[in-house]
């Protein structure tokens, strides 16, 4: 997943939220 917002370092704040999120759907 982190390879995926890899090429995205301009959202990275947004990307991390969005990745807190999804770690606790999982």
């Amino acid at each position: 997943m982190a390879q995926l917002f890899a090429p995205k370092p301009i959202t990275r704040s947004k990307s991390k939220r969005r990745l807190v999120q999804q770690k606790h759907r999982l």
